[in-house]
């Protein structure tokens, strides 16, 4: 019995302990000078790994520990770090959060200010000081974190030049150094410049439970904001070796450089200072990091409300004349029926009533990959939904991914139900291998996914350097439990839900032996043709969304405001209704020439087209290539989203035009 208790309690422990919850409480603080070892009232650091957005030959875009040994930062005498707990979705993202050493080893308390404190001293080689400034020339970003704040600079930005009100926004990350390669004038032009002190500003608010007003009495404080000015000083030496007598902030008046012909000492240091700033409540604390991100979009609010009503009225439209046309032709054969009893109702696309129904090639497969689009729109919705409401906390790393994969994982039931359904309908015999398939089919793609990202991306680093991108193989490991305990009950339960539900006794449609030759088809029908003509309508819907939702390190910060949760899912709702109508357009051009081949062929169109406009325009437009396995994903999800709605409009189509319940001149008007 204690056997079997542990064999499901190891795969859910596993699963549970990639999930963090502390996000969903806010921290408050005390002024209290001495720290009494009953409660933690010390500010924590937090620092992430460095990323950029530059692509050169020298990084190829990697991301970078904070404490990789040829960066030179900050590592304790001890050698040990302490660790965040890190959710799954920031593993994945490649996230590597630990306490800066300087706050795990001196007293930072709560509203106590620091003048110029030490953090650490590194003497840097030749060879890494070049490396360093080559981190510095890429523009690459520091990644640091108070009470899960981004700790960014602090910016004035007017919406035009002609706009009197400025908008104040802070920035989540900030430079390793400067680089200056635009004053040709400068004395320091093309030289790389080390940031080697950071003020730390910190403001605080007194907290109300309630969030609505202050309490005069109140002894507990919240973080509301915090920002940070890095600089670049050349310290003046001291012959005294008294580091405790030593003032570290006497400069020369001159920025640091690193210098490739000896190596060279470096001392890295901090100043804190609190702020109480009593205009912004805790539930508003992210507005300032938002405020830039809302000022983009806001400019592009117009385009893309105009753009989702064309698409919505054209489709509309074009759904319309075709439904116009399958009718009129539907009532002028009723009509010469009427008028001619020998009248050969087997024409045109009636000729296909014994192949319209035949199984097409690979259909588990193919219901699987329509059941596998379904499931992603539901999980899509409602991860909109939870960012619009409020319920994921903001700017929690990787809680949005986490938060995804746990939708994902739980939903299932949508795909084997909607796969089983499919299966059924083409009177498919081979139950298990299609429950089979349902179960393991995304699973095992995802896992090779990631074992290849994995692969690719040890192989492309020099051989000295480690990187988070590097997804450690215990995290692999995480999602066979979450297989084993969440996606197969749930996926077997809709397989067996849609065939108790199903009527397979009834009589099977005719279908004839002998398929029947297609002829030869128009230039408009072919693959090619379609896929960029055809996904050019959904793909307009939602390029823009694309753009403000996963440019840069949006995505990956968690910094997406509410309103933008609620573009994408009305985006994602025009999109599946562009790629229904877009299906029966399609299907029934197709069936107009006799090509009973249909349901591949709609599939493929809008997954192929919706890819290949989602991968090119994400990597080479926005991110300039350097984000190629992040818009490799969208790409695909967007495309099983696309290829099963205008397949579920092919189903629609067919239905119409073979169903013999609708065939009278009086059914149609």
């Amino acid at each position: 019995m204690l056997l079997k208790q542990w064999v499901f309690m190891v795969p859910f422990l596993l699963i549970t302990s990639q999930f963090d919850l502390s996000a969903f409480t806010p921290n408050t603080y005390k002024f209290i000078q001495t720290s009494d070892g009953k409660e933690d009232n010390n500010i924590h650091i937090m620092v992430n790994h460095l990323t950029t957005s530059k692509t050169s030959k020298k990084n190829n875009h990697n991301i970078y520990d904070f404490f990789n040994k040829h960066i030179h930062m900050c590592k304790s005498d001890q050698n040990s770090v302490v660790k965040a707990q890190e959710n799954l979705g920031s593993i994945l993202l490649g996230d590597r959060i630990y306490e800066l050493p300087y706050t795990q080893s001196e007293e930072t308390v709560f509203g106590v200010d620091k003048f110029c404190q030490k953090i650490c001293s590194s003497s840097i080689s030749t060879k890494d000081a070049d490396f360093i400034n080559g981190l510095i020339v890429d523009n690459y970003q520091y990644q640091w974190f108070i009470d899960d704040l981004p700790l960014g600079s602090h910016y004035t930005l007017k919406h035009n030049e002609n706009d009197e009100e400025s908008v104040d926004y802070y920035s989540n990350s900030f430079g390793v150094g400067i680089y200056d390669d635009k004053n040709e004038g400068s004395d320091f032009y093309k030289k790389p410049l080390i940031f080697n002190h950071f003020d730390i500003i910190i403001e605080y608010s007194t907290y109300d439970v309630l969030g609505s007003e202050r309490i005069k009495d109140n002894t507990e404080y919240v973080i509301v904001a915090t920002h940070i000015t890095p600089y670049s000083i050349h310290r003046n030496e001291y012959k005294d070796t008294n580091k405790a007598k030593k003032n570290y902030c006497s400069f020369t008046g001159q920025p640091k450089e690193l210098l490739l012909d000896k190596e060279t000492d470096i001392d890295y240091t901090v100043s804190i200072k609190y702020v109480e700033n009593k205009t912004i409540l805790f539930k508003n604390r992210w507005d300032k990091y938002l405020a830039l991100q809302k000022m983009i979009i806001s400019n592009d609010w117009n385009n893309i409300l105009i753009l989702l009503a064309i698409n919505l009225v054209l489709s509309l439209t074009i759904y319309k004349l075709v439904m116009w046309n399958m009718n009129k032709y539907k009532q002028q054969n009723a009509i010469e029926k009427t008028l001619d009893m020998e009248f050969d109702e087997d024409q045109g696309w009636k000729l296909l009533l014994g192949d319209i129904y035949r199984q097409p090639n690979k259909l588990s497969l193919l219901c699987t990959l329509v059941g596998t689009g379904i499931q992603t729109m539901v999980t899509a919705l409602l991860i909109s939904f939870l960012g619009a409401s409020g319920i994921l906390p903001m700017g929690d790393r990787g809680l949005l991914a986490t938060a995804s994969i746990l939708v994902f994982s739980l939903l299932p039931f949508i795909t084997s139900f909607t796969s089983m359904k499919l299966y059924l309908m083409y009177e498919g015999r081979l139950f298990k291998r299609n429950m089979t398939l349902n179960c393991c089919l995304v699973p095992l793609f995802v896992f090779a996914l990631l074992l290849l990202t994995n692969i690719s991306n040890v192989i492309k680093l020099p051989s000295h350097i480690h990187s988070p991108s590097v997804i450690p193989l215990k995290t692999l490991f995480v999602f066979i439990p979450i297989w084993l305990v969440l996606y197969i009950p749930s996926s077997v339960l809709g397989s067996v839900v849609a065939k108790k539900t199903t009527d397979t006794e009834k009589q099977p449609r005719k279908v004839n032996k002998i398929q029947r030759l297609i002829p030869a088809q128009p230039l408009f029908s072919k693959m090619l043709f379609l896929c960029i003509l055809v996904s050019a309508l959904p793909f307009s819907s939602v390029f823009l969304v694309i753009k403000h939702t996963f440019g840069g390190d949006i995505l990956v910060s968690g910094l997406i405001p509410k309103d933008q949760f609620v573009l994408i899912s009305v985006s994602l709702i025009v999109v599946a209704y562009n790629c229904f109508i877009m299906g029966v357009i399609i299907t029934y051009s197709l069936l107009i020439f006799e090509n009973w081949k249909w349901s591949w062929k709609v599939f493929m169109t809008l997954f192929v087209g919706m890819f290949t406009y989602t991968f090119v325009y994400g990597c080479f437009i926005i991110d300039a290539y350097h984000n190629i396995v992040k818009y490799l994903a969208l790409g695909l999800l967007l495309g099983l989203i696309c290829g099963s709605f205008s397949f579920l409009g092919g189903i629609v189509c067919v239905k119409k035009m073979f169903n013999e319940k609708t065939s009278a001149p009086e059914r149609l008007a």
